[in-house]
C-alpha cells in the first residue's frame, strides 16, 4: 500500500496567480459557457419562466428584490402559484429557478 501524499496548498496557490492572467471578460464568457452547457435548453428556458414569474410576484407584491430572497418571500410566492393552479411540478420548477441563481 502506497503511502498518501501528504496535503499542501501550493496548487491552490498556483491556480489563484495563473486566473490573473485572463482578463474579466474573457473569465465572464468562460463562466457563460460553462453555465450554458451544464443545463439543458429546456431547463434553462423553465428557469428563464420561473424567474420571470418571481420578479412579477415581486413587482406586483411591491417586494424589492434582494438576493437571496428570504424564505418568507419565497413561501409567499409558493402560494401564489398554487392559488393560480400551476400544477406541482411547474411550482417546483420555479423555485429551483430561485436557487439555480
Amino acid at each position: 500500500m502506497g503511502k498518501i501524499p501528504s496535503a499542501s496548498t501550493g496548487c491552490r496557490r498556483q491556480s489563484i496567480e495563473c486566473s490573473k492572467q485572463y482578463n474579466r471578460e474573457d473569465l465572464q464568457h468562460e463562466v457563460d459557457r460553462l453555465v450554458t452547457a451544464a443545463f439543458s435548453r429546456k431547463t434553462h428556458l423553465a428557469y428563464s419562466t420561473g424567474l420571470t414569474a418571481f420578479t412579477y410576484f415581486c413587482d406586483r407584491c411591491g417586494i424589492l428584490e434582494k438576493w437571496p430572497p428570504s424564505l418568507n418571500i419565497v413561501l409567499k410566492f409558493i402560494a401564489s402559484l398554487s392559488l393560480r393552479g400551476l400544477a406541482p411540478s411547474t411550482v417546483r420548477s420555479y423555485v429551483s429557478s430561485i436557487g439555480y441563481i
